[in-house]
Parts: C-alpha cells; structure tokens; sequence
C-alpha cells in the first residue's frame, strides 16, 4: 500500500508543481490520526489559480482511479469552492488541502501537523 501511496502523490504533486501551486507539503500523519495517512497542503495565488490547481489533481485523481487505483482510494469526496479560499479533497488514505496563500497563512495551516512528519521532499522532483 505504501508503494502506490506513494506514486499517487507523486502525480498529485507533479500535478499541483505544473500549475504553479506554492508551498506544497506533505505530512504523513499515519501515527497521528485515524482518518488519514497523509495530507497534502497546497496554496493558490487567487481564486483562478485555486481553481486551476484543483482542476489538474481532479483529473489525476479520475485518471488513476480509472486505471490501477480504484480499489485503493474511495470516491473523492469534495468540500469548499475555489470562491471560499480553501478546498479539501479526501481520498481517505490521502487528504489534499488547496487554499489561498493568506488563508493559509491566516489560519496557520502548517501548525495544526506540527510533529507529523514532513515528507515533501520524497515527491519533490
């Protein structure tokens, strides 16, 4: 599980890097909660861009689910509009966060998995 864990956030994040999406995180947070594995936080410039980076991990998540993955992550299951600030796709194993640059910062997003393993670097190209 972990491999395909893995390769799925590795199109999410090429996915949200080729649309310009900033300060992208990836928190496992499997020892922490029961709910998820991993989150992944995300942040757009404006409400285009959130729209944008949302639509390119929409069809990653379609494309996979489609081919090898469909028995690996639930039906996605999304919350919030580009137009409030803040997405929240969850995959149940993975959560994907995309939120404006300052609601991020205003609601101090990264704090709330301070302790949780940051693993952005292992799906950073």
């Amino acid at each position: 599980m972990k491999r395909i864990l893995d390769q799925f956030l590795n199109a999410l994040v090429a996915a949200a890097e080729d649309k310009k999406a900033s300060e992208i995180m990836i928190y496992d947070v499997s020892e922490k909660s029961v709910v998820t594995d991993r989150i992944l936080l995300a942040s757009a410039a404006n409400s285009v861009h959130c729209k944008a980076v949302m639509k390119a991990l929409e069809d990653v998540i379609h494309k996979l689910r489609s081919r090898d993955y469909a028995d690996f992550f639930y039906e996605p299951r999304i919350s919030g509009s580009q137009d409030s600030g803040w997405i929240i796709v969850d995959l149940n194993s993975i959560v994907i966060h995309v939120v404006l640059e300052d609601v991020r910062h205003r609601y101090h997003l990264d704090k709330l998995f301070d302790g949780a393993k940051d693993t952005s670097i292992i799906y950073h190209n």
